[in-house]
């Protein structure tokens, strides 16, 4: 059991080298972290809502994450909403504030 309204550290600043996807284990979800283009901190639940693939898997575009099983593009600004190549669809997989 795990109190999930509190801060919890989830890297060091030094282990989110920019480009590089770091899959985490926290309170028992998987939580992708990264810092994008922009410098931003980003964290994101690691599985597509849609087929629950590994967003770790996909691609990073910008500040973004590609699923690599549908082409899902997860934009990190917002709570979810996502521009498709083929499918339209409103998820919602941002994981909360990251400081």
């Amino acid at each position: 059991m795990f109190l999930r309204n509190c801060w919890y550290v989830a890297a060091s600043d030094h282990e989110l080298i920019d480009g590089k996807l770091l899959r985490r284990t926290l309170l028992e979800d998987h939580v992708l972290l990264y810092k994008g283009e922009s410098g931003k901190i980003i964290a994101l639940n690691d599985r597509c809502p849609h087929r629950g693939a590994a967003l770790s898997k996909g691609g990073m575009e910008g500040d973004s994450m590609r699923c690599m099983y549908h082409g899902i593009k997860f934009h990190s600004s917002c709570w979810g909403i996502i521009a498709v190549y083929l499918i339209v669809a409103l998820v919602f997989t941002l994981i909360g504030p990251v400081r």
